[in-house]
């Protein structure tokens, strides 16, 4: 920065300190696990920079903090596995729908939501996408939300995270594709999985 001051003291700043500490962070901030801090930690030694932040990032930070069971809405997850990257992306925010309820979790209907993989994660030429199919009971059960599970998609499900990091499909009657990316039948060991938030750039 043009001008050093204190971070542990930030009485002084003005904003046009703040946004000169944004755009040296700019490109980082998104790829800070900002939902793997601890609230208190974030509290005492992050809020105070709230100004760097986009609004609807810090006030997603804010509210799982609140209360954790409400993860960031606009999900996309790669999930990592024997070097390749499957996922899915939700344009809804993940918390218990009304569109269908049953003793396996809750569904809401959406047309925009798919599953992609790489099976060479860096390699662009090697993706694959399936999306919602197009009749109306298929979107009905598009994505998938139960406490005990971590995402899943479609009715089945298609696409799920299980305990202890098992990633697995029971069916393709919502995304046709799904067996081209994962074999039916079969609990695969994810290696990690993370979940991003999608935001829109407001930045020119």
């Amino acid at each position: 920065m043009s001008t050093q001051h204190n971070v542990d003291d930030l009485s002084q700043w003005v904003s046009n300190n703040f946004e000169e500490l944004e755009k040296i962070l700019h490109d980082l901030i998104p790829h800070i696990r900002w939902f793997q801090i601890p609230g208190k930690v974030f509290w005492r030694k992050i809020n105070q920079f709230e100004p760097i932040f986009q609004k609807q990032l810090y006030k997603d930070i804010i509210g799982y903090h609140i209360d954790p069971d409400t993860p960031p809405i606009n999900a996309i997850l790669p999930l990592r596995q024997n070097d390749r990257l499957i996922g899915g992306y939700n344009p809804l925010s993940w918390h218990p729908y009304n569109s269908h309820v049953n003793s396996n979790g809750s569904w809401q209907s959406t047309s925009d939501s798919f599953l992609f993989s790489f099976t060479k994660k860096e390699e662009i030429n090697s993706a694959f996408l399936t999306r919602v199919a197009g009749d109306n009971r298929c979107q009905i059960y598009a994505v998938c939300y139960h406490l005990s599970y971590g995402p899943a998609f479609g009715f089945g499900w298609d696409l799920i995270i299980d305990r202890n990091n098992i990633i697995s499909t029971g069916g393709k009657s919502t995304y046709s594709g799904v067996y081209d990316m994962i074999n039916s039948g079969q609990n695969h060991i994810l290696e990690d999985y993370e979940v991003h938030q999608v935001v829109k750039n407001d930045y020119k």
